[in-house]
């Protein structure tokens, strides 16, 4: 019995550990900010598919008006309006990686921040946006079939951010940083966002 049952167990061990440390070192699986606003508007928030946890899926899951910005609060610098490209790695139910090939999805420019401090932290900036869109780790809004999201600003084979104007048509999530509310959120710009895998 011992003999099957301790490779069963190490295999689900290493699969834990994995997921701790890479949601760790990747950043956004959650945790910091205000858990009133992982619900703020979980009432249109889908759940049902593995591929309702795709950021690009889950605006309904997000309110204008609904504070976004609380772990990037203390930024300090010159202010500007800066697009985030957000990169998710999603884990199914067994820890393993959704897409093949170790692949994560890329989100270019999925939200932009107005009047954003120059000295943001990214990691920052990605938790608070896992928090409000419901993929952190605390989030009741995620899919059965999802075990751990994590979200982090970065391009892969761009940067992962750049000073433009925030604008709704180009934008799906628009930030205020100044009020640390989200300003804008438009389904339409989901259209023209573009979505690549590395």
């Amino acid at each position: 019995m011992h003999s099957t049952l301790l490779p069963t167990l190490y295999t689900q061990l290493f699969r834990f550990l994995f997921c701790v440390v890479a949601m760790t070192s990747l950043a956004a699986c959650g945790g910091g900010g205000d858990e009133a606003s992982d619900t703020a508007a979980a009432t249109g928030c889908p759940r049902t598919q593995q591929s309702d946890i795709w950021i690009n899926n889950r605006l309904g899951c997000l309110a204008v008006g609904q504070r976004l910005i609380d772990l990037s609060s203390s930024a300090t610098g010159t202010p500007s309006d800066r697009a985030f490209v957000i990169r998710q790695l999603t884990l199914d139910a067994g820890f393993n990686n959704v897409l093949p090939g170790g692949r994560a999805r890329y989100f270019r420019h999925f939200i932009c921040v107005r009047n954003v401090p120059a000295n943001l932290a990214p990691m920052n900036l990605a938790t608070d946006l896992a928090v409000a869109i419901g993929t952190s780790n605390f989030s009741t809004t995620k899919p059965p079939q999802v075990s751990a999201v994590s979200l982090t600003v970065e391009g892969g084979n761009q940067a992962g951010s750049v000073s433009m104007p925030c604008d709704p048509a180009l934008h799906p999530v628009i930030v205020d940083f100044d009020t640390r509310l989200i300003q804008s959120l438009n389904p339409g710009a989901l259209t023209a966002l573009q979505i690549y895998d590395l």
